[in-house]
């Protein structure tokens, strides 16, 4: 019995990202077929302005995180603070302070 909870685990695990995966990509294919049934192309809406963005924000974003790993190293090194709420207020704080410098950047390129 005992074998078997430890089976169930893992594999109840795997069968909720396959249904996640497949949830998404049913939900796009509906999504591309909606926009086609109106006479819209989807290559329309997903310009290279989009994906221009999207980068930029990703990169932001990773730039920041590496930021506060590297705040939460040092906060953990100079000061007794536990590890979890250093590491989980530098990566929360510098996210955030990303999120922001992506909104900025994004405002003065749409003006």
């Amino acid at each position: 019995m005992n074998e078997l909870i430890k089976l169930i685990g893992p594999l109840s695990g795997y069968l909720i990202i396959a249904v996640i995966i497949f949830m998404y990509i049913k939900i796009k294919h509906k999504e591309r077929m909606a926009l086609i049934e109106k006479g819209v192309e989807p290559s329309q809406i997903y310009t290279k302005k989009y994906v221009n963005q999207t980068n930029l924000r990703n990169a932001i974003l990773l730039i920041a995180l590496a930021i506060g790993l590297i705040v939460g190293y040092i906060i953990t090194v100079i000061s007794n603070i536990e590890l979890f709420v250093a590491y989980a207020a530098s990566l929360l704080l510098c996210e955030g302070a990303g999120f922001l410098i992506y909104y900025r950047s994004n405002k003065k390129i749409n003006l």
